[in-house]
């Protein structure tokens, strides 16, 4: 009979690890609720300004909550996990970072969005401006092959960094994606050890 586990609130890490321990055992067809960190670990709040991104800790950006084993994945099998909600806190928070993102020649001076998300469904940009609030996971992944440890951000602005710490096949599975919504569904091989999985 399938199960609901609740994900302890204090179990992150902050690299794609498979020395890790997993902190949940579950079966196929079972249910994980998270109550996930926010990708500064608590470094940026409501009340936070633009001067605080200066003195962000980059390895503590991205905290995963996992890893949690699936019972019975096997090397070769695909493991697939369905998004049944999400919600959010109700506050969100947008940044440009110098020398990081893909139109770093063009923004080149810090700036911090703090946005008030508990209407519900949308947010106020600027007087005039709203933008529907459609909350997702931005990162699921399985562990490791090998023995690097890459890290889910990089540990600072920097493409190559980037492109290096999210394309090598030896890092398991991960994958970024805005459209991890309720009811959409991911599907990853199992590699080696990867019976765990972070999110």
């Amino acid at each position: 009979m399938a199960q609901t586990h609740y994900f302890p609130e204090d179990k992150v890490h902050f690299v794609w690890d498979n020395e890790l321990d997993p902190v949940l055992s579950v079966s196929s067809g079972d249910t994980v609720v998270y109550r996930t960190r926010e990708v500064s670990d608590g470094q940026i709040s409501p009340s936070s300004t633009t001067e605080d991104l200066g003195s962000l800790d980059w390895e503590r950006l991205y905290p995963l909550a996992g890893p949690v084993a699936v019972e019975g994945a096997e090397p070769g099998d695909a493991v697939e996990v369905e998004v049944l909600d999400t919600h959010t806190e109700g506050w969100g928070w947008a940044a440009v970072l110098p020398g990081f993102g893909l139109l770093e020649e063009d923004f080149t001076e810090a700036y911090l969005k703090i946005f008030d998300l508990s209407p519900g469904d949308y947010t106020l940009f600027k007087e005039g401006i709203t933008i529907p609030i459609e909350p997702f996971f931005g990162t699921m992944g399985v562990s490791p092959v090998g023995s690097e440890k890459p890290v889910i951000m990089p540990p600072a602005p920097s493409a190559a960094t980037w492109t290096r710490a999210t394309s090598r096949r030896e890092a398991g599975s991960s994958s970024r994606c805005r459209s991890r919504t309720p009811s959409s569904r991911w599907a990853t091989p199992t590699p080696p050890r990867a019976t765990v999985r972070s999110a």
